[in-house]
């Protein structure tokens, strides 16, 4: 649900009656009680800040889904490890830096809802 306040219907009262749009649904909500102004505006801004809280969720959700094991099987690590220790290079290192890309990446997912 994305909320967005109307102009006060003509008939009532500018803080007795307001109207809030609902973008998603396509429809009009009347809220009619006193402050209805400052109520609605106060009911908007947490439906909205919620609406963007389920859309940085949904992201995050959908990213996790990026990596299938079904294409990408999981490795055999005990190899892996012995090819790299090779090379000069630690499973350890390798994996750190993947996680910190990762945890990153939904970070920045969680900053921007947190603080749209």
């Amino acid at each position: 649900m994305k909320l967005k306040l109307l102009e006060t219907p003509p008939l009532y009262q500018a803080d007795r009656a307001v109207v809030l749009f609902d973008e998603d649904a396509d429809k009009m909500i009347l809220l009619g009680c006193d402050h209805a102004k400052s109520t609605a505006e106060e009911i908007a801004r947490v439906v909205n800040e919620d609406h963007d809280h389920v859309e940085a969720l949904q992201r995050i959700e959908q990213w996790s889904k990026a990596y299938p094991l079904d294409i990408f099987p999981e490795p055999d690590f005990k190899k892996a490890a012995e090819l790299l220790k090779a090379g000069g290079i630690t499973l350890d290192a390798i994996s750190a830096s993947c996680m910190r890309h990762v945890v990153e990446h939904v970070g920045e997912i969680a900053r921007k809802a947190l603080h749209k």
